[in-house]
This record gives C-alpha cells, sequence and structure tokens, in this order.
C-alpha cells in the first residue's frame, strides 16, 4: 500500500503544479482522466504480482510432494523389464470314424471298437520373460499343462492338452519354454537362441512341425538389414531329439547314438507396398542316427511304433530323413482385411529302404529286397488360406487347410497330431470370434482319410485295413489371454 500511496502522492504534486501553470477548467479534467488511467494500471500490476505468488506456492507444494515420493519404497530391481504372459482354455472335441472298428483300443478285428470318442480338455500356459542391456539379452521361462501319459518319461512334446479323466486327479504341469535370445545392437539381424524355445524355423507348416513342439537345442539366424523392403535371412540350427538310443547292426552287436537335427535356412520376405507382403523360404532338416532303438526307454525312434509314444503310435516310417521343405506365402489386405495364402512341398531325399539297418525281428524293414510295402512315399504338401484377425472385440478368422503327407514324408509326431499324418490327406476348416480383447471362442473341422488304405498282412496281422476308414473330428474351445 505504502507503493499505492507514494504514486499518487506524485500525482497530487504533478496535478498541483499542473494547475498553477494552466488554470483552465477543460486541462483539469484531462488531468483526472490520467489519474484514473494510472490508478487502474496499479490495481493491474497488483492483481498480476498476486498471481505470480499463486504460482509460486504451487511449484513449491509439486516440489515436496515429488520429493516424499522419492522417499517411498521402489520396485524391486529384478522386476524391471519384466513380462508376464499366459493363456487358459477349455476345449470339446469329438471324433467319429466311418467304420466298424475304431482307432481307440484294441486294433484286433475281432474286437468291437466305439465309432464315436468325445473329450473334455483344458489348457493353462504360464509364463514370463526379462530382457536386459537396452532389449539386446532376453530370457523366457514357460510352464503349461499336458498328459504325460503317452511318454513315461515326460509329457507328450505335442500337446500341452490335459484331458478330464483319472477320478478327478490333480493335472501335472510341465516345463513349456527356457530359453535364452541375444540380439546384439553392434550386428543388427544376428539373433542367438539358446535352451527350450518357440519354434524359430521360418519356413515351417502344419506338414513339418505340430504348433505346441517347442524344440531343444541352439539356432543362429541373420536377417540382412541392407535392403531395405527386402529381407533376406539365413540360419542354422543344432538340436537334440533323443540320447542314448541303441542301434543294432547287421552282425547282431550293439551301440548307443544321441539322436540329433541339423537345420539350415535360406529364405527372403519382401515387403512390396503398405498392403502386400510376399515370403519363400526354405530348410533342409538333416535327422542323424533315428535308426536307434531301446525297447527299455522312449528317448529314441522306433523303426515299427514299439514303445514309441513319445513320437507317435505309428513309429519311423522311413529308413533315414534328410527332409527339404520349400513354402511360399503372400499377405494382403482386401476390404479392410488381412488376408493369407501359402503352400508348402516337403521331400524326404533319405528315404532309401536299403540304407536301413538290421533290427532282429524287424530286418524286413531294412533289408535289400525286402517287401516294401510303402516304398516310394517320401512327399508331401500343403495349402492354407485365412482372413482375418483376433486381436480385440469383434474381430474375426477363418481359414482352409488341406493336407497330403505320404508314408516316409516327414517324421512321425512332429506333424501336426491333431491332423494324425503322415500317411493322411484332408481338410481342415476353422474359424474364431473375439467377445472381447482377451477372449476368444473357435472351432474346428477336420475330416481326413489315409493315403494307404491296405497294409501287408504278413507283416501287420493284427491290423489289416485298420487305416481303411475316413475320420472326422469336431473341435470347439473357449480361450482367455492374458
Amino acid at each position: 500500500m505504502r507503493t499505492k500511496g507514494l504514486v499518487l502522492g506524485c500525482i497530487a504534486i504533478v496535478a498541483m503544479l499542473a494547475s498553477v501553470s494552466v488554470a483552465t477548467a477543460d486541462d483539469t479534467a484531462d488531468m483526472k482522466d490520467m489519474i484514473k488511467s494510472l490508478q487502474s494500471r496499479i490495481e493491474k500490476m497488483e492483481q498480476e504480482k498476486a498471481g505470480t505468488i499463486h504460482k509460486e506456492e504451487m511449484a513449491k507444494m509439486m516440489k515436496e510432494i515429488l520429493d516424499d515420493a522419492k522417499m517411498q519404497p521402489a520396485m524391486p530391481k529384478w522386476m524391471e523389464n519384466l513380462t508376464f504372459y499366459g493363456d487358459f482354455r477349455l476345449q470339446y472335441r469329438h471324433d467319429h470314424r466311418n467304420g466298424r472298428n475304431g482307432v481307440w483300443g484294441d486294433p484286433n478285428l475281432n474286437v468291437r471298437q466305439p465309432k464315436d470318442q468325445n473329450r473334455m480338455r483344458f489348457r493353462l500356459r504360464f509364463g514370463f520373460t526379462k530382457t536386459w542391456w537396452d532389449k539386446q539379452m532376453e530370457v523366457g521361462f514357460r510352464l503349461a499343462s499336458g498328459d504325460g501319459a503317452l511318454d513315461p518319461n515326460g509329457a507328450n512334446p505335442s500337446s500341452t492338452t490335459q484331458t478330464f479323466t483319472d477320478s478327478f486327479s490333480k493335472k501335472p504341469i510341465w516345463i513349456d519354454l527356457a530359453y535364452a535370445k541375444y540380439q546384439p545392437k553392434f550386428a543388427k539381424g544376428l539373433t542367438i537362441i539358446g535352451g527350450k524355445m518357440l519354434n524359430p524355423i521360418k519356413s515351417r507348416t502344419l506338414v513339418t512341425w505340430d504348433p505346441d513342439i517347442n524344440p531343444e537345442g541352439i539356432v543362429v539366424q541373420y536377417e540382412a538389414p541392407f535392403f531395405g523392403d527386402f529381407k533376406p535371412y539365413a540360419g542354422v540350427g543344432f538340436w537334440m531329439v533323443g540320447v542314448d538310443g541303441a542301434m543294432v547292426g547287421s552282425d547282431g552287436g550293439s551301440t548307443t547314438r544321441d539322436i540329433t537335427l541339423w537345420t539350415y535356412e535360406l529364405g527372403a520376405e519382401y515387403q512390396i507396398n503398405k498392403d502386400m507382403k510376399a515370403f519363400v523360404g526354405t530348410t533342409y532338416y538333416q535327422y542323424d542316427h533315428v535308426d536307434c532303438a531301446n525297447a527299455a526307454s522312449a528317448n529314441y525312434i522306433d523303426p515299427n511304433g514299439v514303445d514309441n509314444a513319445w513320437l507317435n503310435a505309428s513309429g519311423n516310417n522311413a529308413a533315414d530323413y534328410s527332409i527339404l521343405e520349400i513354402t511360399a506365402k503372400f499377405d494382403w489386405n482386401m476390404f479392410n482385411l488381412p488376408f493369407q495364402i501359402w503352400t508348402t512341398w516337403v521331400h524326404n531325399c533319405g528315404d532309401d529302404y536299403s540304407t536301413k539297418k538290421n533290427f532282429g525281428q524287424f530286418a524286413f524293414r531294412g533289408q535289400p529286397g525286402a517287401d516294401r510295402h510303402f516304398q516310394n512315399d517320401p512327399n508331401a504338401y500343403g495349402i492354407g488360406l485365412k482372413v482375418g484377425k483376433n486381436e480385440k472385440k469383434g474381430d474375426w478368422s477363418a481359414g482352409y487347410t488341406y493336407l497330403y503327407e505320404e508314408y516316409g514324408s516327414v517324421v512321425p509326431g512332429f506333424s501336426d497330431t491333431t491332423f494324425g499324418g503322415p500317411n493322411a490327406k484332408g481338410h481342415i476348416v476353422e474359424g474364431r470370434y473375439n467377445i472381447d480383447d482377451f477372449l476368444t471362442i473357435g472351432a474346428k473341422l477336420m475330416v481326413r482319410d489315409h493315403i494307404h488304405t491296405d497294409d501287408n498282412t504278413a507283416l501287420f496281422p493284427n491290423n489289416t485295413n485298420h487305416n481303411a476308414d475316413q475320420f472326422t473330428t469336431v473341435m470347439a474351445d473357449l480361450t482367455w489371454s492374458f
């Protein structure tokens, strides 16, 4: 207020001096107007000063709040860059066979089997990923449900589905993923993964790999970043399939071998424009020592399906597996929907029965001049079309697939086991709808036949025409992802 009084005093003195020098009434009126204007300016200056003081007080208060927050307990260091995820699925499955004898139970023709089978199942998966060094290093781990009944040494590798059975027994949980991945920034495009991992083979389809199989080993892949929208890649992988398989030689002696797999990849992806993308890739699979067998263990590939549940009851169909796979895909957008069409061709270059070792009672499978009932069956192929996507509420997708897998084309139990190859051909129709962002319903129909429908009765006396009938499978599920 002192400032205001001082200013008013000065104004008064100026007014008096002005009145002495200029004594007219008009000049006095002008002076009064000037005084009012100065008073208005002074009041405005005082209001602005009060606002400045208020802002300073608010800033001081916010600083005190932030300082207090720093004193609170922080998130543990190990939880930084840690992501949890998983899913839960309920599934109903119905299988029907158009024949007198079903595929379940005793294969003897004299035992009447049911045509229909109904199952309720669930799947539960839960895992996490942790990253370091600006996301250059990633470690992942996941647990999953699964029925271990097919393999006394562990869970079925091609399924994380658990059937409701065994008098309401507790259900097992298995290690589904355990890996480390390194993508150094100094070598952009390079990826190194070791452990039990999601399948990294870029050209894989249902013909060569079941979607639930997570291979175990180490893989090095490189995608060249120098060509813009054209991205060529190459990779090599080494995988452990089985350990200490017993191999019986033609001289009656035996030894042990680890069953291993080398994979060699080459291909390219090309982003034609924002709505079109093309992919071509090839992979060569070189299996070593697949002719090993051990009746006391499931860790082998049995030549005739004896004690070989971890792969498939149909056993090892070829003398050797050196598989060439070529896959092409084309993605595009149309009608505001994503489309994809794909095709693949597979050839087993190692399907040479004359190289098979002598397996005692199974020697007929490998001796030169023996009855090779499924000779010259090294090829497989598939084609598929998909439309739509499932990301948020209201999204939907639908697809159609045709598969043809000859008897010696792919390793039994590694190709899609729900479809049931090799020695199978047929159709798959499926669809999925998002009820909510993280909740979907889906349905799948499979109709398949065997390529060969007349087994050699001398070699398979209990299985005459055991695969002569058509199989139909219907599945429906509800899936929550988080």
